[in-house]
This record gives structure tokens, C-alpha cells and sequence, in this order.
């Protein structure tokens, strides 16, 4: 994390990524007819570790 970044600029920071991930999220979702039941837990599954892996450099 840099130590410049108040903890406001986090906050906005993970706020954003949060507001992101629910937004591709709810198009996966509603896009899911297109997409096999496999595929579609396979994206999700990658969405979900890819937010953890940006929570946690934070």
C-alpha cells in the first residue's frame, strides 16, 4: 500500500472496486443464458479471486 494514500483515497479506493465487481457481477448474471453452468461459475470464480487478490494489495 502506499503510505501517501489517506485513508479516505483507500476507502473511494476499495469503494470503487467493490461498485465494479457488483456491476460485472449482475451482467454475468443476467447475461448467464448465454453462457454454459460451468462457464459461468468459472467467471464468477475468477471474478471473486481476482477482488480478493485487489483487497488484499491494498
Amino acid at each position: 500500500m502506499d503510505k501517501d494514500m489517506s485513508k479516505y483515497e483507500l476507502i473511494d479506493n476499495i469503494t470503487n472496486d467493490l461498485t465494479s465487481f457488483i456491476n460485472l457481477y449482475a451482467f454475468v448474471y443476467l447475461t448467464k443464458d448465454s453462457y454454459s453452468r460451468k462457464e459461468c461459475g468459472r467467471i464468477i470464480q475468477g471474478m471473486e479471486r481476482d477482488m480478493v487478490d485487489r483487497l488484499k494489495q491494498k
